[in-house]
């Protein structure tokens, strides 16, 4: 009952995913040290995903660490590394993420052909008039950086987006 595939699974090559700020994925199904990326791009440090909290300093990788298959790492600005990680830079990242991880996965296919169902962040956006518009990020981005939100519903007869005056409220991000 549902809709199911394990035929991804079960053909998909195992690799450590990492993402950097401009959205950019790159993948390894090897074993790589931490060292060998940030030779390759030394104005950045290397994270992984799952230590990430809000409102944290974000810790940096061993250099002498290798990148574990089968998780998603991020390789940050320097700049980052002594900052507390905002609610606004956690999301943009995570839709960065999402839109990098679909773009690596045959834009959204599985070779079945079941279309992979893309996850939404939602949050509100106050008004001038003390009402919440309820808003939902994707995973676009406007000018290279940042992230489109939408209002839901139309107004007066169209849909708006908007980039300003966000106030993230995030409850979860869907994993595929």
């Amino acid at each position: 009952m549902g809709n199911t595939c394990n035929s991804c699974e079960s053909t998909s090559v195992v690799t450590a995913k990492l993402v950097f700020e401009d959205g950019k994925l790159q993948e390894f199904s090897y074993s790589i040290r931490v060292s060998q990326i940030i030779q390759r791009n030394p104005k950045c440090f290397v994270c992984k995903a799952d230590d990430m909290e809000f409102d944290e300093y974000v810790s940096a990788i061993n250099e002498n660490e290798h990148l574990q298959l089968g998780c998603l790492y991020f390789a940050l600005p320097s700049s980052w590394l002594n900052n507390p990680l905002s609610t606004e830079q956690m999301v943009a990242l995570a839709v960065k993420a999402n839109s990098a991880l679909k773009m690596g996965a045959r834009a959204g296919f599985c070779w079945c052909g079941m279309k992979k169902v893309d996850p939404a962040i939602e949050w509100r956006s106050k008004s001038p008039s003390d009402e919440t518009i309820p808003m939902v990020a994707t995973g676009t981005h406007s000018d290279g950086g940042g992230f489109v939100a939408e209002r839901r519903g139309k107004s007066g007869g169209r849909e708006r987006k908007s980039t300003t005056r966000l106030t993230p409220r995030l409850s979860a991000i869907l994993e595929e």
